[in-house]
């Protein structure tokens, strides 16, 4: 009878144990399951990270290749559009054109173009472009001063003509080789009378400023 009774008893704690046993099991691997779920997720976001970094890599690198192809074409569009304080090359550039000719010129006048609104009054200039006006006063030949003219037209920076005036006259008693290259036969202490003309003539020329050194300046 009491053999009985411990066997019984036994067989309960025997139970009991494989119970808790059973629950500790599950208990360690739903603790292992939450862990892996957590590695995976903490292992994805890295991936993302990483292949974010990557591309950003991949892009940076694509960029600096594609300005280094580019960068001729960048730096024509600078000359194209020359910077305010470049804008003494441009009338260099003029005057060497006149030069080449042999016209005499002058630009007696250059200011910023300023436009108004509906009611007259003055719009602040926005943005990185300006526009500048420069008016231009050419002597010479009638031909000579007409190719300059033209020769202004195709100018490697962005313009525009406004206006021009061409006037012809007879020029009296000049002295060939003062301005005025001596005609073909004739030595340079002759005095000949030749037909000259005067061009007077109004451009805009669009330059490149910086906002920041614009508004340090007002």
């Amino acid at each position: 009878m009491l053999s009985g009774r411990r066997t019984t008893r036994q067989l309960v704690i025997w139970r009991a144990g494989e119970a808790v046993l059973v629950v500790a099991l599950v208990v360690v691997i739903a603790v292992l399951g939450s862990r892996i779920q957590d590695a995976r997720r903490q292992t994805n976001e890295r991936y993302v990270v990483l292949e974010q970094s990557l591309g950003s890599v991949a892009h940076g690198t694509w960029l600096r290749e594609e300005l280094s192809r580019r960068e001729h074409d960048i730096n024509r569009i600078k000359t194209f559009v020359p910077e305010r304080q470049s804008l003494g090359d441009v009338v260099d550039a003029l005057e060497r054109s006149a030069e080449r000719l042999g016209v005499a010129v002058t630009v007696p006048q250059v200011k910023e173009e300023v436009k108004e609104d509906e009611e007259g009054n003055p719009i602040v200039p926005t943005g990185p472009l300006r526009d500048i006006r420069l008016r231009l006063v050419a002597s010479g030949a009638p031909d000579k001063t007409l190719r300059w003219l033209h020769a202004v037209e195709y100018q490697p920076y962005l313009l525009t003509m406004v206006s021009w005036r061409f006037v012809t006259g007879e020029a009296k008693n000049v002295q060939p080789g003062v301005g005025v290259p001596a005609p073909a036969g004739e030595s340079s202490g002759e005095v000949a009378a030749q037909r000259m003309s005067t061009v007077e003539a109004e451009i805009i020329v669009t330059i490149l400023v910086n906002e920041e050194d614009e508004e340090n300046k007002s």
